[in-house]
């Protein structure tokens, strides 16, 4: 395995930003000679829903991810 150098980026729900409180759902990962940035998500909504279980839709959670991932997916990693 050779080593490369890269950054990573948590992404994380927050319903109440004023709160402070947030889970992580998913992460960002790219890489010097990699064209493209690797996304991925928490596949369920099950660990937003014990901690926020009133605060939140599920179908937009869901919705706001693959959207965010669509739309990441798409940026060189050399852009960033």
């Amino acid at each position: 395995m050779t080593r490369q150098a890269g950054f990573y980026c948590v992404v994380q729900f927050r319903p109440d930003p004023f709160r402070g409180e947030g889970i992580n759902v998913g992460v960002v990962v790219g890489a010097e000679g990699q064209p493209r940035l690797r996304v991925r998500f928490a596949e369920s909504n099950e660990r937003v829903a014990r901690h926020f279980s009133g605060l939140f839709d599920p179908r937009r959670l869901t919705s706001a991810k693959a959207a965010l991932a669509r739309r990441l997916e798409r940026v060189p990693a050399n852009r960033v």
